[in-house]
């Protein structure tokens, strides 16, 4: 007997199959699902989609493995087709990742000057202070250079 959702999806001309897997090394599974024309022409092997029946039964991402021209449906399967219904934006991740790394290096970076502040307090000695011995350590660096190069 045929699967009538199956046969449904095999008469519609603005969908197609994909190949996708999840899991890895041994574990990987791969699966065929549909996806409307449209996604499909932005989906390249390697990219991943977010593959899934119905709300309740969940979803996950999963790695696209082909991406057929048509719609290869199996209208006699004990089962029925998922949907491939969205591509995951790796840009936008990565552009959320590289935002927070520049908040971390920033944190970093005023900690470090707290810190510094903190030690040269404890000492006794100003920002000022500070600055001249810096001054002072420069240019005994450029003295001491110029010695070795015989100047």
């Amino acid at each position: 007997m045929k699967n009538l959702t199956n046969v449904a999806l095999l008469t519609r001309n603005d969908i197609v199959t994909v190949k996708c897997s999840y899991g890895f090394g041994r574990d990987a599974k791969e699966y065929t699902y549909v996806c409307t024309q449209e996604l499909a022409e932005t989906l390249e092997v390697g990219d991943w989609a977010l593959v899934g029946k119905a709300e309740d039964q969940g979803f996950r991402a999963a790695k696209v493995c082909q991406v057929d021209c048509f719609a290869d449906i199996d209208v006699d399967a004990d089962f029925e087709y998922c949907w491939a219904f969205q591509k995951v934006d790796f840009e936008g991740l990565d552009s959320l990742r590289e935002s927070t790394e520049a908040v971390v290096k920033s944190l970093k970076g005023l900690q470090r000057e707290r810190m510094r502040k903190q030690a040269l307090e404890s000492l006794g000695i100003s920002s000022d202070d500070f600055y001249r011995i810096s001054e002072v350590k420069a240019g005994a660096a450029e003295t001491v250079e110029a010695v070795e190069k015989g100047e």
